[in-house]
């Protein structure tokens, strides 16, 4: 299942209510929200792409979305053909 994602420093978890929330390790103290349109509850994917600065999250409607890693902050949706 990828609907968690460790990097090492941090857990993300899809909280299937309004995204994804960015825990501290080893505290598990929730530092960030990535909030991300739920329309089907159902777990998201998560990837981090360290080089680029991203946290990609699979949508639960053939899209996915970019956030910043460090602010948060949403950078890009990805549609998917269908």
């Amino acid at each position: 299942s990828r609907n968690t994602c460790l990097d090492g420093q941090h857990l993300f978890v899809s909280n299937l209510r309004d995204g994804v929330n960015k825990y501290v390790l080893p505290q598990m103290h929730c530092t960030q929200s990535y909030r991300h349109t739920i329309l089907v509850n159902v777990p998201l994917q998560i990837s981090v792409a360290w080089e680029a600065g991203w946290v990609v999250v699979g949508g639960d409607n053939g899209f996915a979305q970019i956030f910043d890693y460090k602010m948060g902050a949403f950078q890009e949706k990805l549609d998917h053909g269908s």
